[in-house]
């Protein structure tokens, strides 16, 4: 009943930690409301991984950070290559005092879950890219190679192939190479 697009969360079996991939910038009247509920009240750390800067996947930032106890608890994981995003002026990333900066390829366990960040320079933005999660075989790609399905498929130009074709390749070999059994879009559920 929110009108949220595909942000996913993870809680860990004692509750205690909790993992979200994007935060999406619809539903912000009740993002923070949406949390709360799912990560319940024995949470101590909320991760949140952010897939590249742009509005519809971190906008939420703001209205998070306006709420004290989740600021509290939340530990950014930014894309260490990825320009930091701003709305109305303000650093969305900044807002926060706990930053993980990650590198491609780096894996990283959250919520009992290990992932690893590929990154896919220069196709969708300059340095975001696709999150692995490696106990379950789930890619969560983004906005990466097409999977911007409200824009018809792609935004893939001709002065950006060349990119987008080395992104397909590392994105193939990654998946053949770790047996991802499941690929979800950010703006898609499957």
């Amino acid at each position: 009943n929110t009108d949220l697009q595909c942000p996913a969360i993870y809680v860990s079996e004692d509750g205690k930690e909790a993992f979200m991939i994007d935060v999406d910038f619809y539903g912000e009247n009740v993002i923070n409301k949406v949390i709360k509920e799912i990560i319940g009240d024995d949470c101590e750390s909320l991760k949140i991984f952010l897939t590249h800067n742009h509005g519809d996947h971190v906008n939420n930032l703001a209205k998070i950070a306006e709420d004290s106890k989740l600021k509290n608890v939340v530990t950014l994981y930014w894309p260490e290559n990825e320009p930091h995003p701003k709305k109305d002026g303000v650093d969305l990333v900044e807002l926060f005092d706990d930053v993980k900066l990650v590198k491609d390829m780096e894996k990283f366990t959250v919520a009992g879950n290990e992932f690893q960040f590929i990154e896919i320079p220069d196709e969708h933005t300059p340095a975001g890219g696709q999150l692995a999660d490696l106990t379950n075989n789930v890619l969560y790609s983004g906005d990466t190679l097409g999977a911007q399905v409200h824009l018809g498929g792609t935004t893939v130009s001709l002065s950006a192939l060349d990119s987008w074709i080395d992104g397909v390749q590392k994105s193939v070999d990654y998946i053949q190479a770790h047996d991802m059994q499941y690929i979800i879009g950010g703006h898609t559920t499957y």
